[in-house]
């Protein structure tokens, strides 16, 4: 059986080792588009970055749009996860939301991913589009539909946009004081707002 390319000198098929050595790719390619910029980022730096043969990186992924997508796309427990906190009883939901947001962000599995999403998001039509669509589907779409009030999309909307603009503040800008504050602070503080434009007067 023919060997992938830039596998056969280590002797590794590529049903064995194809998983970690694209997952190896992707986290590189994450980190190239974070300090480089989509724009910025090669395969050839992507490939050093990974240890791997520029050859191998267009093997896995035969450009870079494909590559940007797999490097921006958040594993499908965080979709499961955010699909549960918005699925919380009403009069909690605010907390499980904010504590879901606070939580990815912390995480290994997902914190990179998300943080290379706002960015490229910001130079990138594509990723831009994609995030869009997410949002509007899995969030504001889905929040607005456990929601009984007739002004549901305003209100999922404007939940929307608290934790936008807290993800850009905190965790993109790192801007004080929000960057600085304990998880439990920022859950404290931010909880009540959400609590308020899910099921508060407007």
């Amino acid at each position: 059986m023919k060997k992938a390319i830039g596998e056969a000198e280590s002797g590794r098929g590529p049903r064995e080792d194809r998983g970690v050595i694209s997952a190896r790719i992707i986290s590189a390619a994450r980190d190239e588009f974070i300090e480089q910029g989509v724009s910025g980022a090669t395969f050839r730096a992507i490939a050093r970055r990974a240890d791997v043969d520029p050859a191998l990186v267009h093997y896995y992924f035969a450009s870079k749009e494909r590559l940007l997508d797999a490097a921006t796309t958040p594993p499908p427990d965080f979709l499961d996860n955010t699909q549960t906190a918005i699925s919380a009883p009403l009069a909690i939901r605010g907390q499980r939301i904010i504590e879901h947001v606070v939580s990815s962000w912390a995480a290994p599995s997902t914190g990179p991913i998300l943080y290379a999403t706002f960015l490229c998001a910001n130079v990138d039509e594509r990723t831009r589009e994609k995030l869009r669509a997410s949002m509007s589907a899995n969030f504001i779409g889905a929040t607005s539909q456990r929601l009984p009030q007739r002004d549901r999309l305003l209100r999922a909307g404007l939940v929307s946009s608290q934790i936008v603009g807290l993800c850009w503040h905190r965790y993109i800008w790192k801007l004080d004081p929000l960057a600085t504050m304990s998880d439990r602070d920022v859950i404290s503080a931010v909880a009540p707002t959400l609590q308020k434009y899910l099921n508060g007067r407007m």
